[in-house]
């Protein structure tokens, strides 16, 4: 069976390397990402006859929904969805105002949730969702780790809601970042590698059995230090 593919973030160092991945699996793969410089960027990367790409705001359900026919027109319907989340910002509580606060803690979840509702309209049994969460880390704050939170509970319980109709959702935490003067450091091409390996197991059939898990979840990932 032709394995369809469609990767939100995949501009992204790691969504790049997941998306890589699946390519070399002869996935035919859809590339999605918020940033349209980004995409653009990437078109001398990908053979067209394997790949397609959009600048896609997730949340903006006509263009969500206008991405995922044509990706049926092209490809066909998808059998697995990766979804990467970025790191939510660190906001503090208690400057924080309203309006920040309702981006951070629900525009994560807005958005994966219209992807899920679309891509999974068109999958068959067996179809696989994957979403790759941002690493655990203490000092992030309340919203940050309550947007975190959220979104682990969400694939448990979107697990729960799918299983009837044949389809599995999981996770995988992605590898801790560090900081370099200040600035956030993308994690090294190894530990992205092995990050995509286990995207690529949790879309296949040899995951069957895995529904509703979060590998990785667990002991506060400390930041490095240099």
């Amino acid at each position: 069976m032709e394995r369809i593919t469609i990767v939100m973030g995949g501009a992204s160092d790691l969504g790049g390397a997941v998306a890589d991945h699946l390519i070399a699996l002869t996935h035919l793969v859809v590339i999605l990402d918020r940033d349209p410089h980004r995409i653009a960027a990437l078109e001398p990367r990908y053979d067209p006859g394997m790949t397609l790409l959009f600048a896609l705001d997730p949340s903006d359900l006509d263009e969500t929904a206008e991405v995922m026919e044509a990706v049926d027109e092209r490809f066909g319907p998808p059998t697995g969805l990766v979804i990467v989340i970025e790191p939510p910002e660190a906001t503090p509580l208690l400057v924080a105002a309203p309006e920040e606060l309702a981006v951070v803690l629900a525009g994560p979840l807005v958005g994966a949730g219209t992807l899920v509702r679309f891509a999974a309209d068109g999958m068959d049994e067996g179809g696989a969702i994957v979403l790759v969460l941002p690493p655990e880390d203490k000092d992030a704050g309340a919203v940050a780790l309550a947007a975190r939170g959220a979104l682990a509970g969400f694939v448990r319980g979107l697990a729960g809601e799918l299983a009837d109709a044949g389809l599995r959702v999981n996770a995988v935490v992605a590898p801790a970042t560090g900081t370099r003067r200040g600035a956030p450091r993308p994690p090294g091409a190894k530990a992205a590698d092995e990050t995509a390996r286990l995207v690529a197991f949790l879309l296949s059939e040899h995951a069957a059995m895995l529904n509703g898990e979060v590998l990785g979840e667990g002991a506060f990932l400390a930041p490095l230090s240099r």
